[in-house]
């Protein structure tokens, strides 16, 4: 599965860390000076795996068909090994869950969005079920 080096791909080679929401900004200096040199070291990562040795266009393309793959193997099923969420459920929300809140409009992120309705209700789904206080958590109240 290539999800997780596209994604990886994507927020620290191909946009160079600039699409990072939120965080970007609130980088301490010494990282923003870095984001350069992790672009590299993160782009040679993906050269010795191999994905690295694709074009921009061919790695989203892989990626958006290990998402209709994901999306055949769900299905209509509540969860990947039916009705009672496991580990593997777990896995796939810490996969998918990046690029539909998380992905600053990347290629994916509409793939997930528009064309592949399971997998956005799978998200919402485990959401619901394992952080009923999910808005809460990420925007915690500020102390003054």
């Amino acid at each position: 599965m290539n999800i997780p080096r596209v994604g990886l791909l994507r927020r620290f080679v191909y946009t160079k860390g600039r699409t990072l929401p939120d965080i970007q900004s609130g980088l301490p200096f010494v990282m923003r000076w870095m984001m350069p040199l992790l672009s590299r070291r993160f782009l040679r990562a993906g050269i010795g795996h191999g994905i690295g040795r694709h074009t921009e266009a061919e790695v989203y393309e892989m990626g958006i068909k290990d998402l209709k793959a994901i999306s055949i193997h769900l299905g209509n099923r509540p969860f990947f090994t039916g009705e009672k969420a496991t580990e593997v459920d777990c896995a796939m929300f810490g996969l998918l869950a990046q690029f539909l809140w998380n992905s600053n409009g990347g290629p994916l992120e509409k793939i997930v969005k528009d064309e592949l309705p399971n997998l956005k209700a799978f998200c919402e789904r485990m959401k619901e079920h394992f952080w009923p206080d999910w808005n809460r958590c990420l925007n915690p109240p500020r102390i003054t």
